[in-house]
């Protein structure tokens, strides 16, 4: 099917099919497969090889959807290895598919508590406090892993039931549109990492703590993005976080509820370092200067 709809598989079936026929331009995203599933990507370019006059992949996006769930409960990006699989990912496609991008274009958690891929609550957090949690710490996890873009499943709630899938939104349905905190979450991870790429991850001398980096592509700005990887409500006080380049400003930005721009305040550098406190939100600290 693909193949057909690609360029009337290598042109075979006549010069009126395929969308790379009507407009060799267009990009062509392969149908998201349910689960990162190398083994049926694997499968495909088997059939590729074999099945097209010229071997090529009749596709220019590799496209994927992933939840992170028990079976029963929606589990953590880190506890379910969401980063380390999409890694499996890009290592296959810069060996056997150089040139294709590779999408998951869908991810996500229900608020609804009864619903199998529900967040859950942790501590004095709700189901979506942690459903804001876990958004954006999956989208760091897939920008750490050199995948080319991600999408969350969805902006609104398609209903209101326990249904799977039903209450993923970060806003209520139609006629509704209730922001959730996920709204004011991903917004200030939005609005903080504009312009950055990520650049790598940092030691932190704690088993619980991990350091994102990113630096724009323009200037020596960067982010260091610090949060608890665990799913117990885990905090770190005081914690030290080093800083590399010699920066002359840093600014922390706590990501809160009714709130697109998150919390700022001056952080004090002393030593080549600052003192935060880690919880598992994530916690951005802008600085202007990062090797």
């Amino acid at each position: 099917m693909l193949s057909a709809d690609y360029d009337g598989h290598n042109g075979t079936m006549g010069n009126t099919f395929g969308m790379k026929t009507a407009d060799p331009n267009v990009t062509v995203v392969m149908g998201g497969l349910a689960g990162y599933r190398l083994d049926y990507l694997q499968a495909m370019k088997v059939w590729t090889d074999y099945n097209r006059s010229d071997g090529s992949f009749p596709a220019d996006v590799l496209n994927f959807h992933t939840y992170c769930t028990s079976g029963t409960k929606g589990i953590s990006p880190e506890a379910c290895g969401m980063k380390e699989a999409a890694e499996e990912l890009v290592a296959y496609r810069n060996v056997n598919l150089p040139g294709k991008s590779i999408w998951v274009s869908e991810f996500g958690y229900d608020t609804h508590p009864s619903s199998t891929q529900g967040a859950p609550t942790i501590g004095a957090k709700t189901n979506k406090d942690v459903q804001a949690d876990w958004l954006v710490r999956s989208y760091l996890a897939l920008a750490a892993s050199g995948i080319d873009r991600s999408m969350m499943y969805m902006l609104r709630d398609a209903g209101t039931s326990s249904q799977k899938y039903s209450t993923s939104g970060m806003v209520g349905p139609k006629n509704d549109w209730t922001k959730k905190p996920s709204w004011y979450y991903v917004y200030t991870m939005r609005n903080a990492l504009t312009g950055m790429k990520y650049v790598g991850e940092q030691a932190s001398g704690n088993a619980n703590v991990w350091i994102y980096k990113f630096k724009s592509a323009t200037s020596n700005e960067g982010v260091y993005v610090v949060w608890c990887h665990t799913a117990n409500g885990t905090t770190v006080s005081g914690y030290s976080l080093s800083l590399g380049g010699s920066p002359t400003r840093a600014t922390q930005i706590a990501l809160a509820n009714n709130d697109t721009d998150g919390v700022s305040s001056s952080l004090t550098i002393r030593n080549g370092a600052v003192t935060i406190n880690v919880s598992e939100t994530p916690l951005f600290v802008k600085v202007n200067q990062m090797p």
